[in-house]
């Protein structure tokens, strides 16, 4: 999940000859161009990663930098991205993934009496609050139910104290009402949602000319 910025030898190459410049003039504009963009980089992904996502993300947050180092030639180059342990779930974020079911998903139904969705289980992993469906299944009076059951490929839970047939409530009224807790699925396709490679991309694209301005001012400050 990280890039690799370089800049361009033959661009470097018709740089020299344009401005007269030393291979060491030349190196120090593209390290101070590259650690720029490097910056710039790490501050708009994490910009995108705000702006994109509803969930928790600290820890792909906290994954996202750059680091400025000499290649083997001695020429600057800048990676980007997630160079600090990336969470399994950012490049599925990214490039998007279809996920198997083994041989059931189940996906947390929004209910603002859903434990998958309002609870959490320390640091267990489970629905978007830290409980699985199968928590609540295996252990319903731990979550306020004393039972469940799947319908029509929904699994719900019936609360303490309901009173009435199986299925009674689902529409409202007086009494308790069942929960919807989880939908079951076969497989679910979670879509790309790229932050990464636009980033990228768009800082590739700005090096040559940054790198022309910046070799210009150093020049032209020793002319002066």
């Amino acid at each position: 999940m990280n890039f690799t910025l370089q800049v361009d030898q033959a661009a470097v190459r018709s740089l020299a000859d344009r401005f007269g410049a030393a291979p060491a003039q030349l190196r120090q504009a593209a390290t101070r161009v590259l650690s720029i963009k490097g910056q710039q980089a790490e501050e708009r992904i994490k910009r995108a990663i705000r702006d994109q996502f509803d969930i928790r993300t600290g820890s792909m947050m906290g994954s996202i930098g750059y680091d400025l180092r000499a290649d083997v030639t001695g020429w600057p180059q800048v990676e980007i991205g997630a160079i600090y342990q990336p969470p399994p779930h950012l490049a599925v974020q990214e490039y998007g993934k279809t996920i198997q079911g083994k041989p059931w998903l189940t996906v947390p139904i929004e209910h603002p009496k859903n434990p998958m969705l309002s609870q959490s289980r320390g640091a267990s992993k489970g629905g978007a609050g830290g409980v699985f469906a199968r928590d609540i299944r295996d252990s319903p009076g731990q979550f306020g139910f004393r039972g469940t059951f799947v319908a029509h490929g929904v699994i719900f839970g019936v609360p303490e104290g309901f009173v009435g047939k199986r299925g009674a409530g689902l529409g409202g009224g007086r009494g308790w009402n069942i929960v919807p807790i989880a939908v079951l699925k076969r497989s679910v396709t979670i879509p790309a949602r790229p932050f990464l490679t636009p980033v990228f991309e768009q800082i590739a694209r700005e090096i040559p000319n940054e790198l022309e301005a910046t070799l210009f001012d150093q020049m032209t400050r020793i002319v002066e």
